[in-house]
């Protein structure tokens, strides 16, 4: 067995293509991803969609200063500016579209609340795309049950009756 010794080019050229590999991969990590979650609250769609539109239950749930501008590119702002955006479009007691971000995210995600009344029950389908690919979609799931539905279920003190979750990840 005889190996060839390899010249400090061809080892600079084998580190550039693994440069490239770690790089690529990194890419990938960074991609979007999705969240869609359901939650049911026993309570009609026009209750849920005030709370989640109007700023003075936003500030009441939250128990922080909130801002809601209820018009096309208004802009939002939870927690002290924490969560923060733009919104979209409201169709009202069905839907609620906006621009959407933690504020250490460099850009929006996309986030759409669709409700759905059922007898006295009211299903709230929360579909967010375009997810920075380095947040964690358990930690941003477990944010919008705590800290929006959770808070609330405690300010109207109607139980959520399932949370079904589905986390999707690296989509372009």
């Amino acid at each position: 067995f005889f190996f060839k010794q390899k010249t400090a080019y061809e080892i600079a050229q084998r580190l550039v293509g693994s440069e490239m590999c770690i790089r690529d991969s990194q890419k990938v990590l960074k991609m979007a991803k999705e969240l869609t979650m359901t939650v049911t609250f026993g309570a009609p769609a026009k209750i849920l969609y005030e709370i989640l539109t109007e700023t003075k239950n936003i500030s009441h749930f939250s128990l922080a200063p909130s801002i809601m501008e209820l018009k096309e590119g208004g802009k939002f702002e939870y927690y002290h500016g924490k969560i923060q955006g733009i919104n979209v479009s409201f169709v009202p007691n069905k839907q609620i579209k906006q621009k959407w971000k933690m504020i250490e995210w460099k850009d929006y995600s996309d986030v759409e609340l669709n409700f759905t009344t059922r007898a006295d029950e009211c299903d709230i389908e929360v579909v967010q795309k375009n997810i920075p690919g380095t947040y964690e979609l358990e930690t941003l799931e477990k944010g919008w049950t705590e800290n929006i539905f959770g808070k609330i279920e405690k300010m109207i003190g109607i139980p959520i009756f399932k949370q079904p979750i589905n986390h999707s990840g690296n989509i372009s």
